[in-house]
C-alpha cells in the first residue's frame, strides 16, 4: 500500500469515528483562492461588531470594549482562516483602544489593567486565528489525500447513510455523488443484502472489529476488495477493483498446477539468474518457500565455491544452447548440501528472443542420504546403549552407596547398644553412646525417608497438601534448621529474604523439605571458613528461591545430569562426604509437582 494510501485509511477511519466529514460541495469555509472575499468578510466583521457595541454604549459607557467582538474575530477565523482572523483582531483592537479603553478618542491607554485587557485580546485573537488556520489546513491535506488515494472510499454513519464518497469511489460506483451523499447503501445497491459483504459488515459494526473480504459484485467490475474499519460514530469503507488481479492469479494457478504435478523440482529464471518461479517439488528440496525463493538470485541455492558454475550455464542459455544432466552439488536453506542432476532449457518469448530458462533439478543423493540416515541410526543406537551402559553402572554404584551408607549408621547403632547392654559405662560415656545411637538412627531415618519419597514420587502416591502461604516463615525455618551444622564449620549463612515476595500456592512442609535439601548439600560441600548465601526474591508473577556457596562445586560434565537419580560426582565408597544423591532429585521433583522449574 502506498504511503497516499496508508494516510488515507488513517483519515478515514478519523472521520468514522466521528471527526467532521468534508463535503464535496458547498462549505461554509471559503476557499482560499477567494483571498479578497475571505478579508472582505473580515472587515464587515469588524464593522459589524463596531456597529453593535457603538449602538450599546449608552447603556455600558467605556465597560465591557471587547464584548461584541470576540464573536467577530471567532467568525472570521473560523470562516476565512488564519489571515482574516489576525486581520479582524488587530481592526478591533486599534478601534477598541480608540473609542472605549479611557482615554477615549486617543490610541493612549491609561490604566496597567486595560493594557492588560487589550493583551489578553490580542493573544486570545491570535490563538484562536492560529487554531481555525490549522484545522482549515488539516481538513485540506486530508481532504486532498482521499481524494487521490486509489482506492475507492466510502464512510458511512450509524444509520448506514452515506457521509463521505472520494472520487475513485464515484468511479467504481458508477453513481453520482448526489445520489450517494444523505442515501443508505441497502437503499442505493439493494443487491448487497444477503451478501458476504452486508454479513461482514453488519459483525463489523456490531462487534467494533476491522473487517476484510473479498467478493464478486458485478457494479463494482466483478471482483472487489473491501476493507472496513468500525466505530461508534459509523464505518469507513475502502474498496477497489481487483478484477485484472483475479484474472491473472486464476493464469497463474493453471500454470502453477502443471509445473507443480512434477516430481522434480523445475525453478525459472531470467537471463540475469533471478528466480521467477518455483514448483512444491523445488521447495521441498532446497527448503525454501516459493513466496522466499521467487524474486531473489539463483545463487541462494548455489554454495560460493561452486558459482562459477552459475556463470557458465547463464553463458550457455544466453546464446541459445541448453545443459543436459549436469551433476553438482546445491545448498539447502538450512546449509545442508544435496547431490543433484540438472537440466537447463532456454525459454523465448513471442518475437525469439531469450527471456529467461527453465531448470529442472532431480535429487541423486537419495540412496545415499538413506545410508547416511541408517548409520546416524545405528549412531545413535550406539549412544543409547551407552547411556543405557552408564545408567545401570550407576544404579550399581548406588547399590553400593547405599549398601555402604545404611551399614554406616547401623554398625554404630549396633556397637554402642552392644557396649550399652553389656558393659559397665560411667554417665558421660553412656550420654555418648546414646547420642550417637540417636544421630546415626536419625541419618538412617532420613535416607530411608528419602528413598521412600523417591519411589512415591516415581509411582504418583506422593500427595502434596497445598495451600496458600507466605515463602519467607518457610525458607526461614529451613535456613535455622540447618544452621547448627554451618555453625559447626564455621560457615556463614547470609539470607537475603524479600520480605514483600507475595503469597504462594504450596505444601509448606515439601517446601521447607526442598530449601533444607539445598542449603544441606551447600553446607555439605562447603568446606570450613565458607560461606553460604540464600536469596528469596518476587520474579513477576512468581518466587524464586537461590542458594549460591562457595564450596567445591559442579563438575561441567556432572551438571546436566546433576537431578538424576543415580548420580553423583563421588559415588566411591571412599568419599569424603555421605549421602545417596537423592536430594536434589527429590528438589526438582517437588518444585515440579508445585509447578516450578529448578536449576542449576
Amino acid at each position: 500500500m502506498s504511503w497516499h494510501s496508508q494516510a488515507g485509511e488513517r483519515a478515514g477511519r478519523e472521520w468514522a469515528r466521528g471527526a467532521p466529514v468534508p463535503s464535496p460541495g458547498s462549505r461554509w469555509r471559503l476557499r482560499s483562492r477567494s483571498g479578497w472575499l475571505r478579508y472582505g468578510l473580515a472587515v464587515a466583521c469588524v464593522a459589524l461588531a463596531i456597529l453593535a457595541r457603538a449602538t450599546l454604549t449608552p447603556v455600558w459607557g467605556l465597560k465591557l470594549p471587547y464584548f461584541t467582538l470576540y464573536p467577530a474575530v471567532v467568525f472570521a477565523a473560523w470562516v476565512g482562516g488564519l489571515g482574516p482572523g489576525l486581520l479582524t483582531t488587530g481592526l478591533c483592537a486599534v478601534v477598541a483602544t480608540y473609542f472605549w479603553i479611557p482615554p477615549a478618542h486617543t490610541f493612549l491607554i491609561g490604566d496597567h489593567g486595560d493594557l492588560v485587557s487589550l493583551l489578553a485580546f490580542l493573544f486570545i485573537g491570535a490563538a484562536i486565528s492560529t487554531l481555525s488556520g490549522l484545522l482549515r489546513r488539516r481538513e485540506r491535506y486530508a481532504s486532498a489525500i482521499l481524494e487521490s488515494i486509489s482506492d475507492g472510499l466510502a464512510v458511512l454513519d450509524r444509520r448506514w447513510h452515506f457521509r463521505y464518497v472520494n472520487e475513485e469511489g464515484v468511479r467504481l460506483t458508477g453513481r453520482p455523488r448526489k445520489d450517494l451523499i444523505g442515501r443508505s447503501i441497502w437503499e442505493v445497491f439493494p443487491d448487497l443484502a444477503g451478501t458476504a459483504f452486508e454479513k461482514e459488515a453488519r459483525r463489523a459494526a456490531t462487534h467494533g472489529e476491522p473487517a476484510r473480504l473479498e467478493f464478486h459484485y458485478e457494479p463494482l467490475g466483478g471482483w472487489a476488495e473491501v476493507r472496513m474499519y468500525p466505530s461508534g460514530a459509523g464505518l469507513a469503507i475502502y474498496f477497489r477493483d481487483i478484477g485484472p488481479q483475479k484474472q491473472a492469479e486464476q493464469m497463474s494457478s493453471r500454470l502453477a498446477a502443471i509445473v507443480s504435478s512434477s516430481d522434480d523440482a523445475i525453478v525459472g529464471k531470467d537471463t540475469n539468474g533471478v528466480i521467477t518461479s518455483w514448483n512444491q517439488a523445488a521447495e521441498r528440496m532446497f527448503g525454501y518457500p516459493a513466496a522466499e525463493a521467487i524474486g531473489r538470485h539463483i545463487t541462494i541455492i548455489i554454495p560460493p565455491d561452486r558459482r562459477h558454475e552459475e556463470d557458465a550455464v547463464l553463458a550457455r542459455i544466453r546464446s541459445g544452447q541448453s545443459v543436459d544432466h549436469f551433476e553438482t552439488i546445491r545448498v539447502r536453506k538450512d546449509g545442508r548440501l544435496i547431490e543433484v542432476s540438472i537440466t537447463v532449457s532456454p525459454i523465448r518469448g513471442a518475437d525469439g528472443v531469450i527471456v529467461g530458462a527453465s531448470k529442472i533439478a532431480r535429487d541423486i543423493g537419495v540412496q545415499r542420504q538413506a545410508a547416511r540416515e541408517r548409520t546416524e541410526l545405528l549412531t545413535r543406537a550406539q549412544v543409547a546403549r551407552e547411556e543405557a551402559e552408564a545408567a545401570n553402572r550407576a544404579k550399581d554404584d548406588f547399590l553400593t552407596t547405599l549398601s555402604h551408607e545404611l551399614r554406616t549408621p547401623l554398625n554404630a547403632v549396633f556397637g554402642w547398644a552392644a557396649m550399652l547392654q553389656t558393659a559397665q559405662m560411667d554417665e558421660a560415656t553412656r550420654a555418648r553412646a546414646i547420642d550417637t545411637i540417636v544421630r546415626n538412627a536419625n541419618a538412617q531415618v532420613q535416607l530411608i525417608d528419602d528413598l521412600l519419597d523417591v519411589s512415591r514420587i516415581a509411582s504418583g502416591k506422593l500427595r502434596l497438601e497445598p495451600q496458600p502461604l507466605e515463602p519467607r516463615p518457610v525458607v526461614e525455618a529451613a535456613v535455622e534448621a540447618v544452621r547448627p551444622a554451618a555453625l559447626a564449620k564455621g560457615i556463614r549463612l547470609d539470607t537475603g529474604l524479600d520480605p514483600k515476595a507475595g503469597m504462594i500456592i504450596g505444601d509448606p512442609n515439601r517446601l521447607e523439605q526442598v530449601v533444607w535439601n539445598l542449603l544441606s548439600n551447600a553446607v555439605k560441600f562447603t568446606p570450613q571458613g565458607g560461606s553460604v548465601q540464600i536469596h528469596l526474591r518476587e520474579r513477576g508473577s512468581q518466587v524464586e528461591i537461590e542458594v549460591r556457596d562457595s564450596g567445591i562445586g559442579i563438575a561441567p560434565d556432572l551438571l546436566p545430569h546433576v537431578f538424576e537419580r543415580f548420580r553423583q560426582g563421588d559415588s566411591s565408597s571412599t568419599r569424603l562426604q555421605g549421602g545417596l544423591g537423592l536430594g536434589l532429585t527429590l528438589v526438582k521433583q517437588l518444585v515440579e509437582m508445585h509447578g516450578g522449574t529448578v536449576t542449576a
